[in-house]
């Protein structure tokens, strides 16, 4: 990734993702930053780049 900000191993894309971190790290949420997924749109399958996907009560 270019021009990314790492914080504790991870690579964010700005500060403001790296605050988003802080506070999913401090509530002791699981977290994947700027995780690939592979998803169906109105045009078909498409991959997409997503900021996050957190996990909440293991869902």
């Amino acid at each position: 990734m270019k021009n990314t900000v790492n914080w504790n191993g991870l690579d964010f894309n700005s500060q403001a993702e790296v605050k988003i971190a802080e506070a999913l790290d401090r509530a002791n949420i699981i977290f994947f930053p700027n995780t690939k997924i592979r998803l169906t749109t109105a045009t078909g399958r498409e991959n997409k780049i997503v900021n996050f996907v957190i996990l909440h009560r293991k869902k």
